[in-house]
């Protein structure tokens, strides 16, 4: 899930030429997505993962039956959980926790919220939402994109929304005070975002968007497969930490010299619960190092449904 292009003239250029440098770790979906564009990583260090970087598959977490149901908290005590959780994984430099519930957006949890990441391909509802309201894309591209996580379809509808404008204008729009678009506009995954901008991007999709709009986006979250569009086993964390729980989940993952980038995040119980837990590891952190300690943190909120 990684990174994107500037709508700029010159960008268009430099996709004529061949030489798009963009990069989010996401896949094709189900029909017909055009083919990817040449990708890079989506840091602006531009180093593709090795393979010995590839994450294997994360084990599902097993539910722990004494866990008690309803988890009584307070939101900072279950968020401080939560990211001790990830960091007991032993490589988590950062974590970002939000849990809303959705039927009076009170908090559940909530540990360091405010905290700016690299947004990986969680931009991607971003450019779903404008692409829509813009009527540049059709719904089978969106679900792909959003399904499957796929780069192809991203980069080009960065474009077409404009870019780091896009992210300026639904920010404006949805009240998104911590979210930034990044300082080099060929690479969408930069994007900065916090587990709180993030809860009201999910209930922008919630309350706001018209009805069809909003099935769009969540029936499309709701059909993630396993594999996303370019191999990356995208069920940690919500899928793999709370497998007992119906879910409709964005995931993000992107890697560079700045460290790994790991987040899980998602609409969760039938809509009743939003789910954000961001997340960065140290420089050379594996990927499946990392996704085990976002699935541990998920499951910690296993108590909440």
């Amino acid at each position: 899930m990684r990174n994107s292009v500037v709508a700029m003239a010159s960008v268009f250029v430099v996709c004529a030429a061949g030489l798009l440098s963009i990069h989010l770790l996401s896949g094709p979906g189900q029909a017909g997505p055009p083919s990817p564009t040449t990708q890079v990583e989506v840091t602006s260090a531009g180093l593709p993962p090795s393979a010995a970087d590839e994450p294997a598959p994360t084990s599902v977490v097993a539910p722990d039956p004494d866990k008690p149901k309803g988890d009584k908290r307070p939101p900072a005590d279950l968020g401080s959980a939560v990211a001790r959780a990830v960091r007991a994984g032993g490589s988590a430099s950062g974590v970002g926790v939000l849990v809303l519930d959705t039927g009076n957006w009170r908090e559940l949890a909530a540990a360091d919220a405010d905290r700016q990441f690299r947004s990986a391909s969680l931009v991607k509802l971003l450019i779903a939402i404008d692409a829509m309201q813009s009527g540049v894309s059709s719904n089978s591209e969106l679900r792909t994109m959003l399904a499957a996580s796929h780069d192809g379809i991203a980069n080009q509808l960065w474009v077409e929304t404009g870019g780091n404008a896009m992210v300026q204008r639904q920010a404006r729009k949805i009240g998104l005070s911590r979210t930034a678009p990044p300082l080099d506009p060929m690479h969408w995954g930069d994007t900065k975002v916090t587990a709180r901008d993030m809860g009201k991007v999910y209930r922008h999709v919630l309350t706001e968007l018209p009805k069809t709009q909003r099935e769009v986006i969540v029936g499309a979250l709701a059909a993630a497969p396993k594999l996303a569009a370019d191999g990356f086993d995208q069920h940690f964390g919500i899928p793999y930490g709370l497998p007992e729980v119906q879910w409709a989940i964005k995931q993000g993952w992107a890697q560079g010299r700045a460290g790994v980038d790991l987040h899980t995040s998602g609409l969760l119980a039938e809509r009743s619960r939003v789910v954000v837990l961001l997340s960065t590891h140290a420089p050379g952190t594996g990927y499946s190092r990392a996704a085990k300690s976002l699935t541990a943190g998920a499951a910690e909120l296993g108590g909440l449904f």
